[in-house]
């Protein structure tokens, strides 16, 4: 049996998937609800899980104004690369 994945593991997958890209809260929001057949992802959920998720060290909040976030790569083939 398949389990559904959390929002914070949505966005976090979403993220993962637009390496090297910033992508605003909306964007995030946007990409993720035309994957889940019809339901909507509201703005403020996204928000509120990238801030969580920054803050735990597995997003990285790129700027505050306007609000941006990026995923945190962590393989070593990519910290050579530039």
């Amino acid at each position: 049996m398949t389990s559904t994945p959390s929002m914070g593991q949505l966005v976090i997958e979403y993220l993962a998937q637009h390496p090297r890209q910033t992508l605003a809260p909306w964007q995030i929001a946007k990409g993720i609800s035309a994957r889940l057949d019809g339901h909507h992802v509201g703005v403020g959920a996204v928000i509120n899980i990238c801030l969580h998720e920054a803050a735990h060290s597995r997003l990285a909040q790129v700027t505050p104004a306007p609000l941006t976030f990026a995923h945190l790569a962590r393989t070593d083939s990519d910290a050579g690369q530039q």
